[in-house]
């Protein structure tokens, strides 16, 4: 009998606990809350931080000069290859929270107004809504919309909001024209990104300077992994690269093919077939 009254003092306490009016919280507080759903949580300044798995999960409070706030953001992060087009879809089809995809980590966030008062019992619900929620969420972002996949995942085409990603991580702002390619530039140089069929696509990027057609036929003799050849028409150097994936390939490799003809061969042929004081065009 003693057990039975023990068990329901335990009981009617819980109850009024999670009836509890809050209209602010504290770090210290919202990791008890989370004790209490049996999350083990690390305070980190005004986040409250734990793992699962590949994602990590926090609570972050906006703390007032009272170190209490009464704006809190749930917040779930993994990092991987996605795309701002599937947040997109997400988003549009979607309830409980937001997400979005930057610097290469997918974000899915929930925001809680304590202002004039919340329960306990609310402040628990919506953590524990946001929490399963969150693989999904994430899942759906790093999928990259379906046709551009990562992780070793075999593709045959590519979402080209995710190559305008790509590029912006590797320091270049590319926008799309009425074609559907896409054109940069940086440090004076103009590059494309060329679209000729589903899977085919080409990089280029668009030279000037003091040089010579033997200077460039030296050149592809001696390089690998791209072309360059002098336009009749203006004296533009023009240096390119094809991408295909029909047939299948994956993200990983189009990046790295990305990255190397851009880090490794425009430089490359700056230095081998220009003249020194080359001017780069504009």
């Amino acid at each position: 009998m003693r057990w039975l009254l023990s068990a329901a003092l335990v009981v009617t306490s819980m109850m009024a606990m999670a009836q509890q009016v809050i209209t602010s919280i504290s770090t210290d507080e919202v990791k008890g809350h989370l004790a209490d759903m049996d999350i083990e949580a690390e305070i980190n300044d005004n986040r409250v931080e734990w793992t699962d798995g590949n994602t990590t999960m926090a609570v972050v409070v906006f703390a007032e000069d009272d170190n209490r706030g009464k704006d809190v953001m749930l917040q779930a992060t993994r990092e991987g290859r996605g795309s701002i087009a599937a947040a997109q879809e997400w988003n549009l089809m979607n309830r409980i929270g937001h997400v979005y995809y930057m610097d290469g980590t997918a974000n899915y966030e929930f925001d809680i107004d304590l202002q004039d008062g919340i329960t306990v019992g609310n402040f628990k619900s919506c953590i524990s809504r946001w929490m399963e929620q969150s693989d999904m969420a994430l899942s759906a972002v790093l999928s990259g919309g379906g046709s551009s996949g990562g992780d070793g995942e075999v593709i045959t085409d590519l979402d080209m909001e995710m190559v305008v990603e790509a590029f912006a991580e590797l320091g270049f702002e590319a926008t799309e024209d009425e074609d559907g390619d896409l054109t940069f530039a940086k440090d004076e140089i103009i590059y494309n990104f060329i679209r000729f069929d589903e899977g085919d696509f080409m990089i280029q990027s668009e030279l000037t300077g003091n040089t010579t057609i033997e200077a460039i036929n030296d050149w592809n003799a001696a390089s690998r992994f791209g072309r360059a050849y002098l336009s009749p028409e203006d004296n533009s150097v023009y240096v390119e690269l094809d991408i295909n994936i029909q047939g299948g390939g994956t993200w990983e490799n189009v990046v790295n093919q990305i990255t190397r003809f851009l880090e490794e061969t425009v430089p490359d042929v700056q230095n081998a077939v220009f003249d020194q004081g080359m001017r780069r065009a504009g």
